[in-house]
Parts: structure tokens; C-alpha cells; sequence
């Protein structure tokens, strides 16, 4: 309990200190809308894979999707995230909006330890029970979307995830960061698919999505100086 509140602290304070000074938030600025695109995503060295993480929460959304990039950060280098959506409850079920969107990230991990060693102790850290109703309302959802080029097909984890052709709030942001993405199997490009048409069904969280973005940049500034890059970040 101990250890899980301090890394709770640890997570907050993390994203606090974030904050842009005056000299940073030029090159926030210019990230801003042109943030979110194919160019983001790729690694920067050999032996990384791109990895798109789908991210979704209806109890306290912001504050636990900020909470889990902050802990994601620790394991994979964050690259990019997408416009971030408000939808309604599936079935018309009387709960909070859902928040989702994409991180696309990079990582040396398999995609099972990425799923098993990282995404869902994540979860569980903040508060995340798997119940029998996969509608229940959640603090935090972390999917394994795409890892690569890869197709896999295991009891836990089936890459490409079913889900991307199946709901709105998942293919749409990921078009957001790969907007050509064939996904691995198909003939057709992702945005050719009948689920984009459902895009009305979703809510811009402009605001968020915003300073979402501007903290990722803040990251990327300060880990570019922490390895001496004077390039600063990769947008």
C-alpha cells in the first residue's frame, strides 16, 4: 500500500513538474495542431517497434488518462497522441461519457510483456478491475492495438485488435497518428472502412486534447536534454 501510494505521488508530481516554462512554450506552441501525424511515428533506433496503445476512461477521464501516460513514460518512449474523443455509453447505459484516444509509442518489449508486464499493471495501479460486463464503466483502459507489423493470434492477445474495425472511438483516433494505415492482414487502408462513417458519434475534446499534447512535447523537451539532442522534440 506503501509503495503504491508513493508511486501514485511519484505519477502526480511528475506531471506536475511538466508544467512549460516561458522559454518552452514556443515549441509547445508550434507542436499544437500539427502534433498528431504519420511522421511521429517511427523509432528512433534499431531495435524499437511502434506500438499504438488505444486509451480509454469514463471515471475521472483526464485526470486518470494523464495519470497513466505519466506511467506509461516510465516503460516506452511516448511519440505522439491522437485527438482525444468523448462517446456515449454503449447501449444507451446510464454512465459517465467515455474518453478515448491513441498513444503511439515505441518500445524494445514484446508485445506480450508490453501487454502483460506494463499495460495491465497500469490498470490495476489505477484502480482497474476486469469484470464479466465488458460495458462496465472503468478508471482506465489500456489496449494493445498494433504492435508493428505483427499478427498475432493468442488465448490473451490478438493483434491486430478486433476492436479497431468494430467501434468508432477506437479506429477514428487511431487514424489521428496513422492516417495511411493498412492494418496487417488487409488489402484496404483503415480509412476505407465502414466503421470511419460513425465519426459523428464522436466529441472532439479539443481542450484536452490540447494540453495532452503540449504535456508529451514537455517530455519530449525534457528527455532531449537530458540526452544532450539539441534538436528538441519530434514535432
Amino acid at each position: 500500500m506503501a509503495r503504491e501510494k508513493r508511486a501514485r505521488e511519484a505519477a502526480r508530481g511528475e506531471r506536475a513538474a511538466l508544467e512549460p516554462t516561458e522559454s518552452e512554450r514556443a515549441s509547445i506552441e508550434r507542436a499544437g495542431s500539427e502534433y498528431a501525424g504519420p511522421e511521429h511515428a517511427r523509432p528512433e533506433t534499431s531495435g524499437e517497434t511502434v506500438a499504438y496503445i488505444g486509451v480509454g476512461s469514463n471515471l475521472s477521464a483526464e485526470s486518470h488518462v494523464l495519470e497513466a501516460a505519466a506511467r506509461l513514460n516510465r516503460e516506452v518512449r511516448l511519440l505522439a497522441a491522437s485527438n482525444f474523443y468523448w462517446s456515449a455509453p454503449a447501449r444507451g447505459r446510464h454512465q459517465a461519457r467515455f474518453l478515448n484516444g491513441v498513444f503511439a509509442v515505441t518500445t524494445r518489449r514484446s508485445p506480450q510483456e508490453l501487454k502483460r508486464e506494463v499495460l495491465r499493471p497500469i490498470e490495476e495501479a489505477l484502480g482497474r478491475r476486469r469484470e464479466a460486463d465488458p460495458d462496465a464503466s472503468r478508471p482506465i483502459d489500456l489496449d494493445l492495438l498494433l504492435y508493428g507489423e505483427l499478427g498475432i493470434q493468442e488465448n490473451d492477445l490478438v493483434l491486430p485488435d478486433p476492436k479497431i474495425e468494430e467501434h468508432a472511438f477506437v479506429a477514428i483516433p487511431l487514424l489521428d497518428v496513422a492516417p495511411g494505415l493498412v492494418l496487417p492482414g488487409r488489402a484496404a487502408r483503415l480509412s476505407e472502412s465502414r466503421i470511419v462513417s460513425l465519426v459523428e458519434d464522436l466529441e472532439v475534446a479539443a481542450e484536452f486534447t490540447r494540453k495532452l499534447r503540449a504535456w508529451i512535447v514537455r517530455l519530449q523537451i525534457r528527455q532531449a536534454e537530458e540526452r544532450g539532442d539539441e534538436q528538441g522534440p519530434s514535432c
